[in-house]
């Protein structure tokens, strides 16, 4: 069981570094500018949350709208 998970985590550690390689410099700074506007999304969600219980649906909705609107935009 072991080598099948050394043998997993190889494979994912060479999958990022050859998606990279793959990307030109402006589809990595896209890539990762999404990354970052998704943990953004999450932890003002998450904070909502925290902070008026009672709107829990409306801002996860908030969060998953803007995802949607984006893929829309394409």
């Amino acid at each position: 069981m072991g080598d099948v998970l050394n043998a997993a985590a190889l494979l994912g550690a060479r999958g990022g570094k050859a998606t990279a390689d793959g990307r030109s410099a402006e589809e990595r700074s896209e890539a990762a500018r999404k990354a970052v506007q998704a943990r953004w999304d999450r932890v003002r969600a998450e904070k909502a949350d925290a902070e008026h219980p009672e709107k829990r649906k409306t801002a996860r909705t908030a969060a998953s709208r803007n995802k949607t609107n984006k893929k829309a935009k394409k």
